[in-house]
């Protein structure tokens, strides 16, 4: 009797079992099914994508136009005019440098050392020029938090892009015309050190993403001035005057040296490619 009870019972749980794996096995078909089919073409569902569409064209537009504003565009400039423009931009910095007591490096020329005894080419100029008003407008900040030096500006040689290979054209197998080459965005990355007081520091840091420029900042460094603890003997001496009118602070005084990699992004234009008609 009992035996034959729990082969019953074994005999519905093993028909629950596998109608339930039955009914789980549909409905992941069914689920894999509609994933691979497009929505129906009813009016509803046109009209969602559609509005997907201009939502996403619009807010592209948008991000457009916002980096535009932030990209400097390029003028058109002859090297001799850059070189001239790199030398007037020196003088102008030292001077207010010397004017506010900042130290600027013995041999600055705003991370273009090169063309202080020669000329770019034609072609470079105008990129050069507007890298060269991009780090001009953010040391002018820094001289007027004032920092107490810049220590130093080094402007990393963009690669030389290789020019692009022309296409083997493939035999015809379909009417669609080739797609052209995408355009690569270009970067120029600057290494600029400064010392400051620790407000000021937090000032020029902030400054730097709050800049109309397309400013980014790839790394931070700071560094303390005075790195060692004050020593016994740079306390102040209380044991004749019990109740000094003012506290000596010994600690939050330091500078800091800051040390930043920057990075001056240049998106090409690129127009939408043409929606293909069905």
């Amino acid at each position: 009797m009992i035996t034959g009870a729990i082969g019953y019972f074994a005999s519905e749980a093993s028909a629950t079992y596998d109608a339930a794996l039955e009914s789980l096995t549909s409905q992941l078909n069914s689920f894999a099914s509609l994933q691979k089919k497009s929505p129906y073409p009813t009016s509803e569902n046109l009209k969602i994508i559609t509005e997907g569409q201009k939502k996403y064209a619009d807010a592209l537009a948008a991000l457009k136009a916002t980096m535009l504003k932030m990209e400097p565009p390029l003028e058109p400039i002859t090297p001799q005019e850059f070189q001239d423009k790199l030398r007037e931009g020196v003088n102008d910095l030292r001077a207010t440098a010397q004017k506010n007591n900042i130290l600027l490096p013995e041999k600055f020329f705003f991370g273009f050392d090169e063309y202080q005894s020669q000329l770019p080419s034609p072609e470079a100029a105008p990129a050069f020029n507007r890298d060269f008003k991009v780090v001009q407008k953010l040391l002018k900040n820094l001289l007027s938090l004032p920092v107490e030096a810049i220590n130093s500006l080094e402007r990393e040689t963009p690669p030389v892009l290789a020019p692009t290979p022309t296409p083997t054209p493939a035999p015809k197998k379909s009417a669609e015309p080739p797609q052209p080459p995408k355009p690569q965005i270009l970067a120029t990355k600057f290494k600029l050190s400064f010392t400051a007081s620790q407000e000021k520091t937090r000032q020029a840091i902030n400054m730097i993403p709050k800049s109309s420029d397309f400013l980014i900042i790839r790394s931070l460094t700071l560094e303390n001035t005075k790195p060692a603890a004050p020593s016994k003997k740079d306390l102040p001496n209380t044991t004749k005057d019990k109740t000094p009118k003012s506290l000596q602070v010994l600690l939050g005084n330091e500078s800091v040296k800051t040390d930043l990699s920057l990075e001056i992004v240049d998106f090409p234009n690129v127009e939408p490619l043409p929606t293909k008609t069905q």
